[in-house]
This record gives C-alpha cells, structure tokens and sequence, in this order.
C-alpha cells in the first residue's frame, strides 16, 4: 500500500531546519531506506524534550509558516509583565494567533475552564500558584494541548520537574521568536514553508 509521501516531506523539512541533509539507497523489489545526516554537540545531561536544534533566522521563520488551522488560540501565563509581553508580541507577530495572557497560575486555571487553548506557554517559577503546580492541575482537569513550560534555570533537574509535570517542553527564557517557531513545528501546529 502506497503512503501519500507526507511523512518523508515532513522528514525532508525537519532535517532541513536543523542544518542537515536526507538522502537515500533504493533497490528495485527490494525496497528503499532513508537516512539523514545533522550538525550536533555532544550535550551531557541534558532532557530529551529540550529543543537542542539550531534556530531559523528570525526574518525567515517568521515569514514562511503556515498554520494548519486558520485561527490558533494560545494561553501565555507569567507573573513579569515585560516577559509576558515580551512573549505575547513574539507570538501575535506570526499572525494566525489569538494570545491571552494570565498573569498567574489560578488565573490560567479560570482560563481553561471556561475557554479551549491549542497551547499553553508556562512560567514555572511564579508566586501564589507555580507553573509545576498549575500544569499538574491542569492535567488532573483532563487539558490535552501541549504545555511548554518557561524557566530562568537551565538545570536537569528544574526541566525534569515541568516534564514530569505533564509538560510537553520546557524551554530557558528569555525564548528567542527562532526557539518559539522551533517549538511551534516540533509540537505539529504549523509548518515551515519554502518562500521564493
């Protein structure tokens, strides 16, 4: 049974995007295999879920995606208002994003009650209620978007704790808009585009 080939683009873009080349071996009746090649550091210690790939240049990741839904709705929750809006205007400049902010962590709870969000970005580290303590409530409340969660602490262990949270990923701030369209793609919402 033949497949519609979107698995090996999708492939062919991710390998791409992280600097490297796919190429293949084919034998008539026998089959093919695929194989691809990328630039990587040896890193010690370091989670599985971390986006250790290199970034798109701004400029470009911003101007070639595409969402796979016209309108996407993103819950953004920290209690530092520069970094919130830091991160809200990241996200409102890729243009198919509803942003709505929490400034804590039962204020994001009210949200998801009431609301539905294709992705939550995190602070872990926030008073009143953390963001560790917020996605694990959020999971007891069956939330299945993907949660990335935020930290100023690049330690295993403060990583570990969102993952075993229930967090998709967990990212060191201050996020750059090439980590955030780096994630984006990792987590399926969109897609990088080749623009001419």
């Amino acid at each position: 049974e033949e497949g519609s080939g979107l698995g090996l683009y999708l492939c062919e873009r991710l390998v791409l995007l992280m600097g490297g080349k796919i190429n293949y071996e084919s034998q008539i009746g026998v089959g093919s295999t695929f194989f691809f090649i990328i630039p990587a550091n040896k890193v010690e210690n370091t989670s599985s879920s971390a986006i250790m790939m290199n970034p798109l240049p701004v400029s470009r990741a911003i101007k070639s995606l595409r969402f796979y839904q016209s309108q996407k709705r993103f819950l953004v929750v920290d209690d530092s208002a520069i970094n919130l809006q830091l991160l809200i205007k990241i996200l409102e400049s890729l243009k198919a994003i509803l942003v709505v902010p929490a400034k804590d962590g039962y204020e994001a709870l009210n949200l998801v009650e009431n609301q539905e969000f294709d992705l939550i970005f995190m602070d872990n580290i926030m008073p009143n209620k953390n963001g560790i303590e917020t996605t694990r409530e959020m999971r007891k409340k069956r939330v299945v978007c993907p949660i990335v969660g935020l930290t100023g602490d690049d330690s295993q262990h403060d990583h570990q704790l969102g993952l075993d949270a229930g967090q998709d990923i967990v990212l060191k701030k201050p996020c750059s808009p090439s980590l955030i369209v780096n994630c984006l793609i990792m987590l399926g919402l969109c897609i990088e585009e080749t623009v001419v």
